[in-house]
C-alpha cells in the first residue's frame, strides 16, 4: 500500500472545505537585532549608589539604589562581557532584556542570572540559619554585598537578631559586623 503526502496548500484547502475554518499558523518572530547604540534596561543589585563609566564610549551610568533601572548601551554591555567585568559577573547589576539574554552569546550571563534569581536579598535573609551558611557562601559577590548591607542596616535599626547569620557574613566576606552589636 502506497502512502502519498499532500502538499500544505492541499491540506489547508481540504480543512477549509470540511470545517470552514483554519487553525492559526504560528508565526516565528524575527530575532531582535541590537545595534551598538541600542539601550538595554539594567537593574542594580547594589545597595546605595552604583556608577559605571564606560571605557569604550565614556558614557556614565548611574543607579541610585538597589532595584533602580538604568538603560545601558549595547556596545558598553558587550565591552563588560568581553572583559569579564564584575559589573556583569559578580553581578553589580543585571540585564533586564530577556531577548538579549536568550542570544547564544549571552548564555553564560543568563546561566549566572538563573543561579541568583531565586536568591534575592529577602529570600536569603529569610532562610533558616542552618541553610543560610551554605547558600550565602555560594552566592555571587554582588548579592553577598547586598545581603551584607541589608543586615548592617537592620542591625542599626535593631531589627536583625540572628547572630549566627552575622557570623556567617563576617566569615565569608571578611567583615566585622558582629562588633555593631
Amino acid at each position: 500500500m502506497a502512502v502519498t503526502k499532500k502538499n500544505t496548500a492541499a491540506v489547508v484547502a481540504e480543512k477549509i472545505a470540511t470545517t470552514g475554518a483554519v487553525a492559526p499558523v504560528a508565526e516565528e518572530k524575527p530575532a531582535k537585532v541590537y545595534k551598538a547604540d541600542s539601550f538595554i534596561p539594567c537593574r542594580s543589585l547594589t545597595r546605595g549608589e552604583l556608577i559605571y563609566v564606560s571605557k569604550k564610549t565614556d558614557n556614565t551610568y548611574r543607579w541610585n539604589d538597589f532595584g533602580d533601572v538604568t538603560e545601558v548601551e549595547y556596545q558598553d554591555l558587550m565591552g563588560l562581557r568581553a572583559s569579564n567585568s564584575g559589573f556583569l559577573f559578580k553581578p553589580l547589576f543585571v540585564i533586564e532584556d530577556e531577548e538579549l539574554l536568550a542570544d547564544a552569546r549571552w548564555k553564560d550571563v543568563e546561566a549566572l542570572y538563573e543561579k541568583i534569581q531565586a536568591n534575592d536579598v529577602e529570600t536569603v535573609l529569610n532562610l533558616p540559619s542552618d541553610r543560610f551558611d551554605s547558600v550565602f557562601a555560594g552566592l555571587p559577590v554582588g548579592i553577598q554585598n547586598a545581603v551584607k548591607s541589608e543586615i548592617a542596616t537592620r542591625m542599626e535599626a535593631g531589627t536583625f537578631d540572628s547572630i549566627q547569620k552575622i557570623k556567617t557574613v563576617d566569615r565569608v566576606c571578611g567583615t566585622d559586623l558582629i562588633c555593631l552589636l
